[in-house]
């Protein structure tokens, strides 16, 4: 069994992106954390012509189930890029072939934003999945954004409640997405860390850092929320920064998607 587990999180871990994607525009850090050797956490960077899918996405449980589901979500995801021309026609083909797939009682959350290189404008759809938070960089305030829509698999047609809307997006600002394994992770007494500490986060952090300095710090402060406990849920955390200095072939410091908080 530990063998297959191996084998299973091998093959997990080279489906999942090898690093954060560049684009002209963007500081893009994606970092992720799974609760065992196969998590139920999935994000992804897909760029076809001058639109780019990012999303995130979040299984109904973890471990083996949870990882298969994981997996089939992303090759379908990579599949109807190809051949769909906006985010709500992904998702909703995606939804259509997941349902014929898996049991009633697994789902999977998801919310996917599409860059549009040419226009530099921002849309998402969401299927259920957690609120996406949107600092505002000119007022300093953190607005959470329901991602709207119904969990992937849960319905047989989920046409009629994805809605692509966009995110209106100023030099400076950043949104953040994230699994909720990070806003119900606990401490010794037992308590949620929550969306509002995630707020209270991202307005501290945001005015001083770039993207990868935003998500270094959330996730430092999770950790020492937790102060030793175990990790119950995949946490996975992508942090988006609007920034018109970055061009083709800007690298950052760390690429990498190995979740780091000390």
């Amino acid at each position: 069994m530990i063998d297959e587990l191996t084998i299973a999180s091998q093959l997990q871990q080279e489906i999942l992106p090898e690093k954060s994607i560049s684009l002209p525009g963007l500081q893009i850090v994606a970092k992720t954390k799974p609760a065992t050797e196969v998590g139920g956490d999935s994000f992804d960077f897909v760029k076809v012509a001058d639109k780019t899918y990012i999303y995130i996405g979040d299984v109904t449980g973890h471990g083996v189930p949870g990882g298969l589901i994981m997996t089939m979500v992303n090759a379908f995801v990579e599949v109807f890029a190809d051949s769909m021309g906006s985010a709500r026609e992904i998702i909703i083909n995606v939804n259509k072939y997941i349902k014929r797939r898996i049991r009633k009682a697994m789902f999977m959350t998801m919310v996917m934003l599409c860059w549009d290189g040419k226009t530099q404008k921002m849309t998402y759809v969401g299927a259920g999945h957690e609120h996406i938070l949107l600092y505002h960089a000119d007022t300093g305030e953190c607005e959470a954004i329901l991602s709207g829509g119904v969990a992937l698999g849960m319905l047989p047609d989920n046409s009629e409640v994805a809605v692509e809307k966009e995110i209106p997006l100023k030099d400076g600002d950043f949104i953040v997405l994230y699994s909720d394994g990070i806003t119900e992770a606990r401490n010794s007494e037992g308590l949620q860390f929550g969306l509002e500490n995630l707020k209270r986060s991202v307005i501290e952090y945001a005015p001083e850092y770039s993207a990868e300095g935003l998500n270094y710090h959330i996730a430092r402060d999770v950790s020492h929320f937790m102060k030793g406990q175990t990790q119950l849920d995949d946490m996975t955390l992508i942090v988006i920064r609007k920034d018109k200095s970055i061009v083709e072939g800007s690298a950052m410091e760390d690429s990498s998607i190995t979740w780091k908080d000390e």
